[in-house]
């Protein structure tokens, strides 16, 4: 899985379905570690994980999962912030990044999936 990079152009696509009426493209602005997010993004992303946390409790019983059945990675250790180019209000509130269990990046705080490779037309 490639990193985006700072100022490039990427697609991003709106609850994460690959279509072209749902692709939007985004302004990476920022790849921030996790030990320098603001307290804002820290916050929104430990209820992100809290939240995955709970999907994993089943009967009362916690199932720690692995892979494909976590949604975000756990052990993310950085975030891609970006905005989208025609949307003031992701200038204001701009998209967070972060990774997912089984690979690529997923909005914690809108509903969009980043696509950081070229796919081919088929």
């Amino acid at each position: 899985m490639s990193d985006p990079k700072v100022g490039k152009t990427y697609t991003a696509y709106h609850d994460g379905k690959v279509s072209p009426d749902r692709a939007v493209t985004v302004v990476i602005e920022d790849v921030v570690p996790i030990e320098n997010l603001s307290v804002r993004y820290l916050k929104m992303w430990k209820r992100a994980i809290t939240s995955d946390f709970n999907e994993s409790l089943i009967d009362g019983n916690i199932h720690y999962c692995e892979g494909p059945q976590r949604f975000w990675d756990w052990n993310c250790d950085k975030f891609v912030f970006a905005h989208i180019e025609w949307d003031k209000r992701t200038l204001k509130d701009p998209i967070m990044f972060a990774k997912r269990g089984w690979g690529g990046w997923y909005a914690v705080n809108w509903n969009y999936m980043l696509e950081t490779k070229k796919r081919r037309k088929t």
